[in-house]
Order: C-alpha cells, then sequence, then structure tokens
C-alpha cells in the first residue's frame, strides 16, 4: 500500500477595503436654515473619498460658525462602494442676549448688553443692537450677510455707530465731550476658511470742544480702510488653538 501526500499551499493576498465615496448631502434637524445654506459651507464633493479626517473637519468647520446647538454626521448606504452623507443640525433660539463688560486704560470699565437675532430668512443674516454705558457710551446697529453672489462667496455688513465719551487734550484744562455718529459698509470676499479680503467705507460725523488751536463745531469726514483677515482659531468665540490678525490701511 502506497503512501500518498499532499501539499497544499495556501497563499493569502491582502485585501483592501473598499473606499468609501461620497454620494449625496442631506440634512435634518433644521427647522428654519435652508438646507442649500448648511451645504455650501461644507468642501465636499460627489464622488470624494470619506476618511475619518475629512468628515472631522468638515464637522468641526459647522461647530465653529457657531449657528447650531449641536452638529452630527451619519453615513448611510448608497449604491455601491457610495454613502450618503446625513448632516443632522439642531438649531439656535432665533434671539439671543448677551452681557458686555469691559475696560480701557483711559476711558475705564464699561457695560452693557448685545441683542442678536439670528438665521433671518433662513441665510444665516444676522441683526445686531448692543448699548454700552460707563467712560464710553455706545450704541450700535449691525446687520451682517456672511455669504452671497453664491460661488463668488462675498460677504457683507452695514453698521450704524453712535459714540461719546469725555476727552482730555493735552495741557488743557477739560475734560470735553466728544460725540461721533458713523454709518459704514463693509463688503469683501472669503477665501478658503482662514483668509478674508475687503473695503471697508462710512461717513462719520463727530462733535467736540473745540480745541484751542483748531476749528470749533461738528466735522463731517468719508472713511475707507482696505483690510486683510487671517483666523485659523478652532473657535472665535473661546479659541483654545489658532492665530487671528487683522491688517488695514485707514484713508480718511
Amino acid at each position: 500500500m502506497k503512501n500518498t501526500f499532499c501539499f497544499i499551499l495556501l497563499i493569502v493576498l491582502p485585501v483592501s477595503a473598499q473606499e468609501l465615496r461620497l454620494e449625496k448631502i442631506a440634512v435634518y434637524g433644521n427647522r428654519r436654515t435652508r438646507s442649500s445654506a448648511i451645504i455650501r459651507e461644507l468642501c465636499l464633493k460627489p464622488e470624494e473619498r470619506l476618511t475619518e479626517s475629512v468628515l472631522k473637519r468638515e464637522r468641526q468647520w459647522l461647530i465653529r460658525l457657531d449657528n447650531w446647538k449641536k452638529v452630527e454626521f451619519q453615513l448611510k448606504p448608497a449604491d455601491g462602494a457610495g454613502r450618503d452623507l446625513v448632516v443632522v443640525v439642531e438649531e439656535r433660539a432665533n434671539w439671543g442676549i448677551y452681557p458686555l463688560l469691559s475696560n480701557d486704560y483711559r476711558f475705564g470699565w464699561r457695560g452693557g448688553f448685545r441683542l442678536l437675532r439670528r438665521n433671518l430668512w433662513g441665510l444665516r443674516h444676522e441683526a445686531e443692537a448692543a448699548m454700552e454705558i460707563g467712560g464710553i457710551e455706545q450704541f450700535t446697529l449691525d446687520y451682517r450677510i456672511p455669504w452671497w453672489a453664491k460661488r463668488w462667496r462675498l460677504f457683507s455688513r452695514l453698521s450704524f455707530r453712535k459714540t461719546a465719551f469725555l476727552y482730555q487734550y493735552p495741557d488743557v484744562e477739560g475734560p470735553f465731550p466728544f460725540r461721533e455718529t458713523a454709518f459704514f459698509v463693509v463688503t469683501g470676499k472669503q477665501i478658503g476658511r482662514c483668509l478674508r479680503i475687503g473695503t471697508a467705507a462710512g461717513v462719520a460725523e463727530a462733535e467736540t470742544a473745540p480745541d484751542p488751536s483748531g476749528p470749533a463745531g461738528p466735522e463731517r469726514f468719508i472713511r475707507w480702510e482696505g483690510f486683510v483677515e487671517l483666523d485659523t482659531r478652532d473657535w472665535p468665540r473661546y479659541p483654545r488653538s489658532g492665530v487671528y490678525g487683522r491688517f488695514w490701511h485707514l484713508r480718511m
């Protein structure tokens, strides 16, 4: 009887996991914000590879915008290796009121409040009124448009401000009251997520007690400013990392 030996060679080849590709994006939980106003903030395109780092980056950006109390990402199966990205948000209240308190070495302490109306027209527009009293008395009205002109990614802000404080001229007995009323329009372009360039232009009327060496009465003038703004902070309100810088050229 013959003994038969059988040798079996088993070769195991590594098989790479299927890459997850984006099919489409859906938004849930947005009762007031338009879905398009959320989706346009994401740097994701169909067929883009979905990795943990990509999803974390996009979710952190939505959180940074500070329009929602909660942002969650969910992946749902689609055709083949495709996945649908479901963005689940919980919106903040339309109205918010916040205390203000600051100190200036020249004018001392001042305090007040700001009243904020979020998400006008479902497009994340904001209207804000703020009042401060103390060393400086100031009242401001702002209307902010974070994104318009679609692919151009432009932003704008309309601002009205009334300011009053006591000013001390050098070597002159005082102090003297100073009052200013100003209106500005800011327009610029967002480049990526960290860089903004733009201009601010407006008119102002200032009135103060006359400097003995200068003219009396109110003065009206035009201001123009070009600026470049760099912001890499992870969260502008209470940043834990990143830098912020603003460079400008002012003309009057």
